[in-house]
């Protein structure tokens, strides 16, 4: 039936030359394009196919295999603060912020003139209740000797002797207590420093009042350097593998610097901002950063330490699993394998593939 129209059709231009070439292009033209598109059809790559052209690859390795976190770090020096043990006026205070201060150094004192007198009034009250017990005593003890006192009596200042010792007695604790307290405010009232370092804050000067243990100066010790970075429990960093920073593109290991006990307590109820501490394990790379120095800080988790591995990029996965193409020769062989630990570029092959196989890469 196709080719019965189309006869007609033909017979029918050739009644006029000029229709009956252009009915010939257009038939031309229709013709072209469906063999083209039946060549596109014939040339779609099949993977399963011969390599005709060149196919990126690579290997099936033997890595390790981890996952890593990056925080920033920020060289800084040891920074102690210190202040006085005892509550008092400042008499002697001199330094300011940028001086340098020895290991050593006498840095403050507090005037103890209000604690030796206090010492003294206490002094002067315990020795009072002594005085008058003794007087009260030797008066009732008289007074028993004499022949008038009768028995009665006799009873009644034994028994008031007993129960004003009692009295005394207590009256005495009380007052060396408050003894004790100020014996031991007695030479605690002055600052040595323990580091070598300059002055960063200063909190109080000659005449003021402070309390005790409240931080008055603050020293950076720049020959002693630690690396910074956000608050990471230490619970945490007990968990990783490795941590490190890199310095001028190289590796370089870090050590923890862990919390005195009473130390990370006394900030966490101040609400003294927290941070991370390390240094360096190579201490004599100390010597070659500075204050204020930035590096990316390395936490490694998750290792899995010489394992069969594969580029990411070769993986694909259909309904039946996870599979690569394994390259023999020139052929691409659909190969399902059994996916472990994932890394950030590479994932660890279980079954399935071998070491030094080739594979293709998407």
């Amino acid at each position: 039936m196709y080719f019965l129209g189309f006869k007609k059709l033909i017979l029918k231009a050739l009644k006029n030359r000029y229709v009956f070439c252009a009915f010939l292009f257009a038939f031309i033209v229709s013709v072209s394009f469906a063999g083209c598109a039946s060549k596109e059809e014939k040339d779609i790559p099949v993977l399963l196919d011969s390599v005709m052209t060149e196919t990126k690859e690579t290997q099936i390795i033997r890595a390790d295999l981890f996952d890593i976190e990056i925080f920033d770090g920020e060289v800084v020096p040891l920074i102690k603060e210190f202040g006085f043990e005892t509550s008092g006026i400042v008499s002697m205070f001199e330094l300011k912020v940028g001086d340098e201060v020895e290991e050593g150094e006498l840095i403050g004192l507090l005037d103890e003139s209000s604690i030796l007198s206090e010492r003294t009034s206490i002094l002067d009250e315990i020795n009072g209740i002594k005085s008058d017990y003794n007087a009260l005593i030797q008066k009732l003890l008289d007074e028993n000797n004499l022949p008038e006192t009768t028995w009665q009596q006799k009873e009644m200042n034994e028994l008031y002797i007993k129960r004003y010792e009692e009295l005394c007695e207590n009256k005495l604790i009380a007052y060396y207590e408050k003894l004790a307290l100020q014996e031991e405010k007695l030479g605690h009232n002055q600052i040595v420093s323990d580091i070598s370092g300059a002055v960063i804050a200063v909190g109080t000067a000659y005449g003021k009042s402070v309390r005790a243990d409240e931080p008055v100066i603050a020293i950076a010790d720049y020959n002693d350097l630690h690396i910074i970075t956000d608050f990471i429990q230490e619970s945490k960093i007990s968990k990783y593998d490795d941590i490190y920073a890199i310095v001028e593109g190289k590796k370089e290991k870090l050590v923890y610097v862990p919390y005195d006990a009473l130390v990370y307590q006394e900030m966490i109820t101040s609400g003294t901002a927290l941070y991370s501490y390390f240094t360096f394990e190579n201490e004599k790379l100390s010597e070659a950063v500075f204050a204020g120095d930035y590096f990316p800080i390395i936490f490694v988790s998750n290792l899995h330490k010489n394992v069969i591995c594969v580029s990411n990029n070769c993986i694909m996965t259909d309904e039946n699993g996870d599979y690569v193409y394994i390259l023999t020769d020139n052929l691409r062989e659909k190969r399902y394998v059994t996916l472990g630990f994932r890394g950030i570029n590479e994932t660890e092959i279980l079954e399935g593939a071998k070491e030094g196989e080739r594979v293709y890469v998407r």
